[in-house]
């Protein structure tokens, strides 16, 4: 049985390695700024999946580092078919709906859609230590990342205005909500060059804040997602008045 290498050992990372250990693989875990192909650990007969649970900030660094062989499994947030693109032809992606911070136990907002070639691998393990998971095709994975991304990017933006929670935001803001929302998904639009379901999006929205009411609406790269949302904006002429608002209020 080949083995399952995991770059990037944080709380993500070690919740991937106990999946896999759970499961009776091997697995191999390689620190983030290492070389894995320097590892004498690696084996020669190669290598089942390489699940890379680097920061979204050092994706792009850790992959070129992989040999092109290792099926490749990406986890981060902010992802969309044109990021991976330039490195992969088709890795297995999650769309992680899941969070362990240090500290504190696991934390299931909803199922994790999962997509690729080893989706089934990865729903597998996580169904060993109880964490929902599903399979999806190409298409859905794709709408399931864009949910995720808007997720993310409207909840964290309105939590530097406001602080709260993403149900507080949801039931006492939900005006602002809904502009920040139309305007996240007009950019991931120009960045995916069509269309997507508004009204999936919603109910997925729905969904999410249903399943975890008092989750931080502010995480810790807040600024910096609020930074890029506004730059892919301007690099598509995209108004996003709403969000430059927010940005004046908060800088």
């Amino acid at each position: 049985m080949k083995d399952v290498v995991i770059v990037g050992m944080g709380q993500l990372g070690s919740v991937f390695a106990h999946a896999f250990l759970r499961a009776g693989r091997r697995v191999v875990p390689v620190n983030r700024g290492d070389d894995p192909r320097a590892s004498d650990m690696v084996p020669e007969l190669g290598v089942e999946l390489a699940i890379v649970a680097v920061g979204e900030a050092d994706l792009q660094s850790v992959v070129a580092t992989l040999p092109e062989a290792w099926p490749l499994v990406l986890v981060q947030n902010g992802l969309l078919p044109s990021a991976w693109s330039r490195w992969h032809a088709e890795p297995t992606v999650g769309v992680i709906w899941f969070e362990k911070k240090k500290g504190v136990p696991l934390n299931v907002i909803r199922s994790s859609p999962i997509g690729g070639p080893h989706a089934g691998t990865i729903v597998d393990a996580l169904a060993g230590i109880d964490l929902p998971a599903h399979a999806v095709s190409g298409a859905e994975l794709v709408d399931e990342l864009v949910l995720k991304n808007v997720y993310i990017v409207t909840f964290n933006v309105l939590g530097l205005a406001h602080g709260g929670t993403v149900g507080e935001l949801w039931s006492q803001r939900r005006s602002e909500v809904d502009a920040i929302v139309g305007e996240v998904l007009d950019v991931q639009e120009a960045l995916l060059a069509r269309k997507v379901d508004r009204a999936r999006i919603a109910r997925g929205l729905d969904e999410a804040v249903q399943g975890d009411p008092e989750h931080g609406a502010r995480g810790r790269t807040a600024p910096a997602r609020l930074k890029r949302v506004l730059g892919e904006a301007d690099r598509h002429g995209i108004g996003a008045k709403a969000l430059r608002s927010l940005a004046a209020r908060v800088s």
